[in-house]
């Protein structure tokens, strides 16, 4: 199972009821608009450092993206489940 499909405790893909795909949604929501607001900071803050850090930082954007992509997936999957 890739990270992208792996549920989230008491998450229920198999689950017929479109209050809990509401509910998943929300929660994949705020977990995105939580991870962007990491990357907001981190880009403003990265003006602040010198060079070499700054290609460190840029580094640590790199991972925070590639961590949000299972997360924007979970959240289309129940998007299509409403």
């Amino acid at each position: 199972m890739d990270e992208a499909s792996r549920p989230l405790e008491g998450e229920d893909i198999g689950t017929s009821h479109w209050e809990d795909a509401r509910q998943w949604m929300g929660i994949y929501a705020d977990v995105l608009e939580f991870r962007l607001g990491i990357l907001d900071r981190v880009r403003r803050d990265l003006k602040k450092l010198e060079p070499v850090l700054q290609r460190a930082a840029e580094a640590d954007l790199k991972i925070i993206e590639s961590q949000m992509e299972p997360y924007q997936i979970r959240l289309e999957l129940w998007s299509r489940r409403v």
